[in-house]
Formats: structure tokens, sequence, C-alpha cells
């Protein structure tokens, strides 16, 4: 539902229209109407794969939540105390940035954000989940 202690007007109107759109189809409250989601702004992912970092330090966010990505494009930067950078992240695929850390430290194989997208790989047709070190 968000993030904490934050006021958001965005997602509190969409769980509202959720609770109703729920109170209807179990007949909680009364309704004369078919209720039809707008799904134009729907993205389906078949893959969540996770960024990792080989460094500890500081992590300089590239790329928001919800943004598209194009493979091979920085998303995020490590830094060490110095500013110095340390490593750049890439996208491993064309997708979508899924989830990224809010605390901005790092430690050695930390992870910088989750990437979504559809994977043309025959073992993920019912989805992977990517993550670790070893698949960077």
């Amino acid at each position: 539902m968000g993030q904490a202690k934050v006021w958001n007007n965005s997602l509190i109107d969409r769980v509202v229209d959720f609770v109703n759109r729920v109170m209807v189809d179990l007949k909680i409250v009364p309704s004369n109407t078919t209720v039809e989601p707008d799904l134009s702004n729907v993205y389906i992912a078949t893959t969540f794969h996770n960024t990792w970092s080989q460094y500890g330090g500081f992590v300089e966010r590239l790329v928001d939540v919800d943004e598209p990505l194009t493979k091979g494009q920085a998303i995020a930067n490590v830094r060490n105390p110095f500013g110095d950078i340390l490593e750049t992240l890439v996208s491993p695929a064309d997708g979508r940035m899924f989830q990224s850390p809010r605390d901005p430290s790092i430690e050695p194989g930390g992870s910088v954000g989750q990437i979504a997208y559809n994977s043309t790989d025959p073992d993920c047709t019912d989805g992977c989940i990517l993550s670790g070190p070893s698949r960077r």
C-alpha cells in the first residue's frame, strides 16, 4: 500500500476503488452496475530480477520506481564515502523498475533494486525470480 508515514493520494484513491469493487462483487453493498476496471496502465511481467552490488557504500538511484527501462540502461551508482563511483549497475532487460530501497546505504551483495520484465527464457514462461550475486 505504499511507504509508511507518507500521504499518497494516488494509492489512497486506488485502495478505495478496490475496496468498493470487492464489496460490490461480494454483494455486501447493492449496485446496479458492473464494474469494469481500467487496465490500460497495467504492466504484466514474468520475471523479477534483483540487481546486486559487489561493493558496500551509498546507492545513488538513477531511475524511479515504475519507470520504463531499456536493456543496459544505468539504474544506480554505488559510491564510496568520498563520492567516487565504485560500480554502475545496469538493467538486464527492457522492463520497469519494480522496487528500489529507500535507504541509500548498502553492504556488499546488497540489492539496489528489482526490475520486472517479460523474459523470453522458456524456463520463465510461468515466472521467475532471479536473485543473488551469481545472477548478475
